[in-house]
């Protein structure tokens, strides 16, 4: 396994930074869908991009992230692989802390992270932990979920311990 990257010290005020600039930005397939939301928030924190190798240049609307989500077996294998890839160690969600990576099933009935297209790609969003809440990309911008409703959770450039 690699060894997992390490945040700044600085990385508060990054994942601040992050989440404000990203209050009032809508969900968006090419530009802030679930994955790149959550890589984009990584990316901040850390200055490791997970998305840039698989993603970032292929994915330009719904149908591409469809295509790609499929293509990789759902939103959670490819959590679970670009984490293997990061070194970003699971965690239980009880422990999962500021800038950690979550995952969080998706009523297929119920829809409210996303647009409507979002039947196309997802059972499952990711989005960052923020203490007590989980932060997705919504349509009307960021939306905050309990982190206790998330299913999965990785520590992000932090000991697992």
């Amino acid at each position: 396994m690699p060894e997992p990257v390490q945040r700044p010290e600085n990385w508060p005020r990054r994942l601040h930074d992050f989440l404000q600039e990203r209050r009032s930005r809508p969900f968006d397939w090419a530009e802030n869908n679930c994955c790149f939301f959550a890589c984009d928030g990584i990316l901040a924190i850390t200055g490791l991009d997970p998305a840039a190798k698989l993603f970032r240049e292929v994915c330009h609307g719904a149908l591409d992230a469809a295509r790609l989500v499929r293509k990789h077996g759902g939103v959670e294998a490819i959590a679970e692989a670009q984490c293997a890839e990061c070194g970003f160690v699971e965690v239980p969600v009880g422990r999962a802390q500021r800038g950690d990576l979550l995952l969080l099933d998706v009523d297929p009935k119920y829809r409210p992270l996303g647009s409507p297209g979002a039947q196309l790609a997802a059972q499952a969003v990711l989005g960052l932990c923020d203490g007590r809440h989980g932060v997705f990309a919504g349509p009307g911008g960021l939306q905050f979920v309990p982190v206790r409703h998330c299913r999965r959770a990785w520590a992000v450039g932090r000991r697992s311990g």
